[in-house]
């Protein structure tokens, strides 16, 4: 309570009112949970349009698992230096992460990280495609 009195609060000095009061209203008036739903929709579209393009295009020669959430499949590429795999992707307009640079002990050399967070599922494609390419 004397928080919430205190004029620390009240004053806008640390808590943002605007900010505060537009989530509460998306929130109460459902738009939030719209919004997670359209949300859901389109990252489910973009992991299957990946998973169909992985599948397509590096079938025999590395492993995944399609993801039940999230934002990254982690592939691995057994033999590859993904390290090296990384700079040529880059000259084929392709972004990756290396696995090693998740791993607290230098593991996962094999290993790549993918997003398919931003991506349209065409765009998903071709950088699967340009992947394969520079592999």
């Amino acid at each position: 309570d004397r928080l919430v009195d205190s004029g620390w609060v009240t004053s806008g000095g640390a808590i943002n009112q605007v900010a505060s009061l537009l989530v509460a209203q998306a929130i109460d008036s459902g738009i939030q949970e719209r919004h997670l739903e359209h949300l859901r929709q389109v990252l489910r579209s973009r992991r299957d349009a990946m998973h169909a393009a992985l599948l397509q295009h590096f079938a025999g020669i590395a492993t995944w698992s399609r993801p039940l959430g999230g934002y990254f499949f982690w592939v691995r590429l057994p033999g590859v230096d993904t390290r090296e795999l990384q700079q040529k992707a880059e000259a084929f307009q392709v972004g990756l992460r290396p696995g090693i640079r998740f791993s607290s002990q230098d593991g996962l050399n094999e290993y790549i990280r993918l997003s398919i967070s931003y991506y349209s599922e065409d765009e998903i494609e071709q950088g699967i495609q340009r992947l394969r390419a520079s592999l």
